[in-house]
C-alpha cells in the first residue's frame, strides 16, 4: 500500500473539492483515517482527520500523513475502524465509509487467501472478534460502507458477509487494479459518486 499511500491522498482530496462542486444543494462533512499495521509493527502509526467541512485545514492534515511500510502483508483493519467509530465526532444524517486497501484483515477469519500474515499461526489471536464487534457497531449506526479493494482483496467479502448477518444497510464493494488507480481520470471518484448518488 505504501506505493500507493501519495495517490490515495490526493484521490481524497480531490473527491472532498468535486463532491463539494457536484452536489451543491446538499451539506457535506469529510472525514479520513489512515491505518498501519500498529498490531504487528509497534512503530507504525494511525493518522486521522476529524470531520470537517474545510478543504484547506482536510489538505494541509493530508499532507502530514507519512508512508509507512508495515511488516507482514495483512494490515491492522481492527486500528481503523475503532478509530473511525470511537474518535470521530459523526453527525447526524446519512453515513457513509469508503474503505481503500490492498491489503487483507489479519487473521484466518478474514484472511481467507491467506495472505503472508504474522498472526495466522497465533492462537491467541483475536483481530476477527474484534473486527465482527465493530462491524455490529457500524450496523447499528446504519452506516453505509464500500469496500474499495485494490486487486481482489478477499477480506472485503467475508466483511460483507458479516455486514450482512447483522442487518448492516448497505455494503458495497468495488475492485480495481493498482494501474487504474494511478490513472488520472479520477475513476474512484467516479465509483464513490454513484455511491452518493443512492444514497440522497
Amino acid at each position: 500500500m505504501s506505493s500507493v499511500i501519495n495517490i490515495i491522498k490526493d484521490i481524497c482530496h480531490k473527491f472532498f473539492v468535486e463532491t463539494v462542486k457536484k452536489f451543491k444543494d446538499y451539506i457535506f462533512y469529510f472525514a479520513c483515517v489512515l491505518y498501519a499495521d500498529v498490531v504487528t509493527v509497534k512503530k507504525d502509526k494511525n493518522y486521522k482527520i476529524d470531520f470537517t467541512q474545510n478543504e484547506k485545514t482536510f489538505k494541509s492534515e493530508l499532507g502530514k500523513i507519512e508512508n509507512q511500510c508495515g511488516g507482514d502483508g495483512a494490515e491492522d483493519w481492527v486500528s481503523g475502524f475503532r478509530i473511525a467509530l470511537n474518535d470521530l465526532n459523526w453527525g447526524n444524517g446519512t453515513k457513509l465509509i469508503f474503505h481503500i486497501t490492498d491489503a487483507p484483515q489479519h487473521g484466518k477469519h478474514f484472511n481467507v487467501d491467506e495472505v503472508n500474515d504474522d498472526l495466522l499461526k497465533d492462537k491467541n489471536d483475536t483481530q476477527g472478534e474484534q473486527l465482527i464487534e465493530l462491524i455490529k457497531v457500524c450496523s447499528k449506526r446504519n452506516i453505509k460502507i464500500t469496500g474499495i479493494s485494490i486487486g481482489k482483496v478477499a477480506s472485503f467479502k467475508v466483511f460483507k458477509e458479516e455486514y450482512e448477518k447483522v442487518k448492516g444497510p448497505q455494503y458495497e464493494i468495488i475492485e480495481i487494479t493498482e494501474t487504474e488507480i494511478k490513472k488520472e481520470n479520477n475513476y474512484i471518484n467516479k465509483k464513490m459518486f454513484n455511491i452518493i448518488e443512492k444514497c440522497i
